[in-house]
């Protein structure tokens, strides 16, 4: 099945498909229809391993049945990515137990909208665990019900109505000037009020005053606010404050903010404030601050950030950070991008991530990328990679990669691939790789090609393949190869094959194996190679010779019959020999 293109993944019928649907790739569970994950029933959403449900876009994720959420493992909802969790519906959400409520982690909650987390029902949000809770954001609670509320058990999440002493408060902060909001102003502030602070009277705010909010002050800001903190402060705030921004903050850093921000300040950042950047500011992050994520914020990026990610920036990811991705986060990057990765980069990657790439991607691998493979990896590619791997990428493939694949990747193998394979690379292919080409593609195999097969390559070719040899390919053939030739090779061939072979040919093909010829073609071989077969032969095949054939012996072939050997001829055998003086027969009065 995976040698099935996206587009033919795409029109299987509901019963082809839940044969194929374990043993799809991640590229062709992402060519599945709507309509095809719509009609999906339980027992098939359970052959789904959590990196093809990785792969589902937000569309098809959508698209799968409440029913069958309720159904997911402990390891596929697990799995899902946040952008997948913000892509499921109100019937989706409401059909999740309480045993999948309970194992939805950080990353995956705080990718819940307003709307979605004002659709839970109250019972579900009562299983929440207080470090689920923590992990909501303010802004997530803006839609939720009373009877909502109250199901929480920790109320610093739940938003507090403004009174007139809050807008008295913020009023009289916002007439001050810099020097005069000293700590002790700040720290007695509630979070409803220091959100009524202007974006103006924050932005004169220094680093020390910045520092001296509380984390529940900090995550309180609203995000016009934490606009407005100048770069220069931003660059100086300690782990605290950049440990304690939330998403929606985080969201509308400008470019300038972002820059600002040292390596270990991004390091710092949660990996739901890194799932929440958008694709433009995960482009105007500095190479520095790319290569110095964590593999926790790593695998936190989307498809959309990965695919926003600037060749210098792919370049420049250390091969742990590569390593972290997941094969469905890795399987997005554009060809490009993949053509830029680095030998270091590459070998880092595992097998699981090696069998994830699309077509596309192992098509862009450059021939210094694809002879830099490691053997196990060669060996996770799967049959549509292989198959579509260009003449170039075979050619510069090593030695030792060729013979890690196996036969049912070498069998998808086409001429192409198989004519840009050089003497020695043929050489090395093992015997089981061998038997496991299409055997007409030997019939296409150049001289040089042809030559550089080994006999015990050659003895285990089979006899279709034989078969599909020309002239050509015939007389490339050397006397260790011929001498390696079968019975069920032998008999194979067709009766022009057997007048192409050469003197010296037919005089390497073991005599136990002329056996294997069938009448017709023992009678087609030549009077002319008839006489160039060697005494054991001629003892094989002799009495199965026609007398046109026999013409062809020599007087030294016929010398070296013994009396038995000629007892056994017909007499039309017999008195043909005679008419040409090589025997004398008796007569009887």
């Amino acid at each position: 099945m995976q040698t099935l293109l996206p587009t033919q993944v795409a029109t299987l019928s509901n019963d082809k498909l839940r044969v194929a649907l374990k043993s799809l790739t991640t590229e062709q569970v992402q060519a599945l229809t709507p309509q095809q994950i719509t009609k999906l029933a339980v027992a098939d959403v359970n052959l789904l391993n959590p990196l093809q449900l990785q792969s589902l876009s937000s569309v098809q994720i959508a698209a799968i049945a409440p029913e069958l959420v309720a159904q997911l493992s402990r390891s596929q909802l697990r799995g899902l990515l946040p952008s997948q969790v913000s892509a499921l519906q109100r019937d989706q959400l409401q059909a999740l137990t309480p045993p999948q409520i309970v194992e939805l982690q950080n990353l995956q909650l705080t990718a819940l909208s307003d709307k979605q987390l004002a659709a839970l029902r109250t019972d579900q949000i009562a299983l929440l665990s207080p470090r689920q809770q923590q992990a909501l954001l303010i802004d997530q609670l803006a839609l939720i019900t009373p009877e909502q509320r109250k199901a929480f058990n920790n109320p610093l999440l739940v938003p507090q109505p403004i009174t007139a002493a809050d807008l008295s408060i913020a009023k009289t902060l916002n007439a001050l000037t810099p020097s005069e909001v000293t700590p002790d102003k700040l720290t007695v502030l509630t979070p409803q009020q220091l959100r009524l602070v202007s974006d103006a009277q924050i932005k004169s705010w220094n680093k020390a005053q910045i520092s001296g909010l509380s984390p529940t002050q900090l995550q309180s800001l609203t995000s016009a606010q934490i606009a407005s903190v100048s770069p220069s402060v931003l660059a100086g705030l300690d782990a605290k404050f950049v440990q304690n921004l939330q998403p929606s903050q985080v969201a509308v850093f400008t470019p300038a903010q972002l820059k600002a921000l040292l390596p270990t300040q991004v390091q710092l950042l949660s990996p739901s404030v890194v799932a929440s950047l958008t694709p433009e500011q995960v482009k105007a992050l500095t190479v520095q601050q790319t290569s110095s994520l964590q593999s926790a914020q790593v695998q936190a990026l989307s498809k959309a950030q990965l695919q926003a990610m600037t060749q210098e920036q792919v370049s420049n990811l250390n091969p742990l950070q590569l390593a972290t991705l997941s094969p469905a986060q890795l399987s997005v990057l554009s060809p490009e991008q993949i053509s830029l990765l680095k030998v270091p980069q590459l070998q880092g990657l595992n097998q699981a991530q090696i069998n994830g790439l699309s077509v596309a991607q192992t098509a862009a691998l450059t021939k210094a990328q694809i002879s830099a493979l490691r053997p196990e990896q060669v060996l996770a590619l799967n049959q549509a990679q292989v198959g579509s791997l260009s003449p170039a990428q075979v050619a510069a493939l090593q030695v030792k990669q060729l013979q890690a694949l196996q036969e049912n990747q070498v069998a998808v193998l086409n001429f192409a691939q198989l004519d840009a394979m050089s003497p020695t690379q043929l050489q090395a292919l093992t015997p089981n790789q061998i038997t496991a080409l299409t055997p007409s593609l030997f019939g296409l195999l150049t001289k040089p090609q042809i030559e550089a097969l080994t006999r015990t390559q050659f003895a285990v070719l089979p006899p279709q393949a034989i078969a599909a040899m020309g002239e050509t390919q015939l007389n490339a053939l050397n006397n260790a190869q011929v001498s390696a030739i079968n019975a069920q090779q032998l008999a194979a061939l067709s009766t022009s094959q057997l007048q192409a072979f050469t003197a010296a040919q037919l005089q390497a093909i073991n005599p136990s194996q002329l056996v294997a010829l069938s009448n017709t073609q023992l009678q087609s071989i030549s009077p002319q190679q008839i006489g160039q077969l060697n005494p054991q032969q001629l003892n094989t095949v002799v009495r199965m010779l026609n007398p046109n054939q026999l013409t062809g012996l020599t007087q030294t072939q016929v010398s070296a019959m013994d009396m038995n050997q000629l007892r056994s001829l017909s007499p039309e055998q017999l008195q043909t020999l005679a008419d040409r003086k090589m025997i004398t027969l008796a007569t009887t009065q």
